[in-house]
């Protein structure tokens, strides 16, 4: 499990940064209620 997680927070990271240097607005917003 330990294994899956990291690479979900890696393409988590990823996912991210790219969202980040494609779109302005990030999902940061959602996750801040």
């Amino acid at each position: 499990p330990e294994h899956r997680m990291n690479a979900h927070t890696a393409f988590l990271v990823w996912a991210r940064r790219l969202a980040d240097g494609t779109v302005a607005p990030k999902p940061q917003r959602r996750a801040r209620k």
